[in-house]
């Protein structure tokens, strides 16, 4: 979806810009999309009515816009953290690490990013196919990946790992296992199999 929004230029313009989105990011992870109106936000952030649409035309682009964040972001901290290597290996190692650490830090994105399902399931699908195309390129590039591996394949089980694996480590458990332990759980399955 192509977004118009119309970031502020002045502080206190950005002060209520980013009001609205930070507000808009509890209630659809806490409500749903459906389950949030344009007034429970109006209200929540304690603007006027006509201060929201000076910044977006609707609710759908903003929450699009929440998404998009989220895609840019995550694909930002990944980069960042594997940019100088060249080993496949470290590669998963701290692009998947880095993801865990994002999603550990920010919980809302899982409920951002997985209510997309329920606003356009096209768009969902679409949000995983675009990450998976750009692993696949990666995959197929590096000549570490056995020859039989398919690679679109492949991208889709590390993507299902790494989502999976945030969302236990996000769930509410009384028992917290210690830091790093979940990547270095990752990469002895990646690097060993799973198969006696």
């Amino acid at each position: 979806m192509d977004l118009e929004t119309r970031i502020p230029v002045r502080v206190d313009g950005k002060d209520t810009y980013n009001r609205i989105v930070n507000t808009a990011k509890k209630l659809f992870a806490k409500k749903g999309y459906h389950g949030t109106s344009i007034n429970t936000i109006i209200a929540t952030s304690k603007i006027a009515t006509g201060t929201f649409y000076q910044y977006f035309h609707s609710k759908k682009e903003l929450y699009y816009y929440l998404v998009n964040g989220y895609r840019q972001r995550i694909m930002e901290v990944i980069h960042n953290n594997i940019k100088d290597l060249t080993n496949r290996y470290d590669i998963e190692y701290y692009g998947i690490k880095a993801y865990l650490d994002f999603i550990t830090e920010d919980h809302l994105a899982y409920q951002i990013i997985w209510e997309l399902l329920f606003v356009d399931p096209k768009d969902f699908f679409a949000y995983y196919e675009n990450f998976s195309k750009s692993y696949t390129k990666q995959l197929l590039n590096c000549g570490e990946i056995k020859e039989d591996i398919d690679c679109k394949v492949l991208s889709y089980v590390l993507i299902g790992i790494s989502n999976f694996v945030g969302i236990e480590i996000i769930s509410d458990k009384k028992e917290r296992k210690p830091e790093g332990y979940y990547i270095s759980a990752i990469m002895k399955i990646l690097k060993d199999g799973i198969f006696k």
